[in-house]
């Protein structure tokens, strides 16, 4: 690497990912708030028998819930396009954070990332990249989804509290 290389590109890909995660984790965070309220309060636990863990069973769940139980009815359509677009930032979620980087000097903006794809016996490898230039879209949909599934969550909250003590 050139001592005279700044390393602005990758700043601004480190920043990238740590807003991804910290958004993330805030939107997946208000999911298991919607998967617990469904789960305990609308008779959730009928649909499966246990609470889903992992990013993607949660919206198999969720979409099941908010489709199936007469109680979140109210609910349905807005649950539906939030998790709709959280799944179609999922992989980019995904690449950002798990993923390994191949260099931090990227071609033209684009940093390429090796992702491991585990097999039940095997391992593959597949090359995904991500462009700086996509970056701000990306940001704008995190931030609402962080906030629109918190909205939805304080709204599930107050129209299915816990019971009192």
């Amino acid at each position: 690497m050139s001592e005279e290389y700044d390393f602005a590109e990758f700043r601004q890909l480190a920043q990238a990912v740590g807003y991804t995660t910290i958004l993330w984790s805030d939107m997946e965070r208000q999911l298991d708030n919607w998967v617990i309220i469904s789960y305990k309060r609308c008779g959730g636990n009928k649909i499966q028998d246990e609470i889903p863990r992992a990013f993607m069973k949660k919206c198999g769940y969720l979409k099941k819930a908010f489709l199936g139980l007469p109680k979140l009815a109210a609910f349905r359509d807005e649950s539906q396009k939030i998790l709709e677009r959280a799944k179609a930032l999922s992989g980019v979620r995904h690449t950002l954070t798990h993923a390994t980087l191949e260099s931090m000097l990227p071609e033209n903006g684009v940093f390429t990332y090796r992702h491991l794809i585990h097999g039940r016996q095997t391992y593959s490898v597949e090359m995904k990249t991500f462009d700086l230039k996509d970056w701000p879209p990306i940001f704008l949909e995190l931030q609402a989804l962080s906030h629109e599934s918190a909205m939805l969550a304080k709204r599930l909250l107050e129209t299915f509290p816990p019971p009192k003590r």
